[in-house]
């Protein structure tokens, strides 16, 4: 019985003595602990740019969001996300691929693939809509789209 509460006295010994305190490694003027911040933007059917490579193709469609709250410290120590926001409130995280099709009136029928995605850079986000097929047709645009960023750090 010595032998078990020595044993016992020994390893709890061992795993006390070994705790350390952890200090917050954050500038002076951050505070300690996770900190976030979320963002609601609306990307208004106007808004959206067709870009492409000088001969036409590799086309999609670009939006930018100014976001001054993405500073210095979040680019470098923090990270960033995004979400479409759907009509019914749900969100989908980006990037985000979707699959569709349709029969035209005259019995075509189509299938392709949609990529919505995303690129940070310090203080604005673009967001990118693309076509597997890159065939967006004379009067295509992504329309309105509810886009949430969230920025932690």
């Amino acid at each position: 019985m010595k032998r078990i509460f020595a044993a016992f006295a020994l390893i709890a010994a061992m795993v006390f003595s070994s705790c350390t305190k952890v200090e917050c490694d954050c500038p002076k003027d951050q505070p300690a602990g996770t900190q976030w911040q979320i963002k609601n933007y609306v990307i208004k059917a106007s808004n959206w740019e067709f870009c492409s490579a000088s001969d036409g193709t590799n086309g999609f469609f670009r939006a930018q969001l100014n976001a001054p709250e993405l500073d210095k410290f979040i680019w470098q120590e923090g990270a960033m996300l995004a979400y479409i926001v759907n009509s019914d409130g749900g969100q989908q995280v980006l990037p985000s691929v979707r699959h569709y099709e349709m029969t035209s009136t005259d019995g075509y029928h189509f299938l392709w693939t949609e990529t919505v995605d995303f690129e940070f850079q310090q203080g604005k986000c673009f967001v990118y809509v693309t076509a597997n097929d890159f065939d967006y047709g004379d009067d295509y645009n992504p329309g309105e789209m509810s886009i949430r960023l969230v920025l932690i750090w």
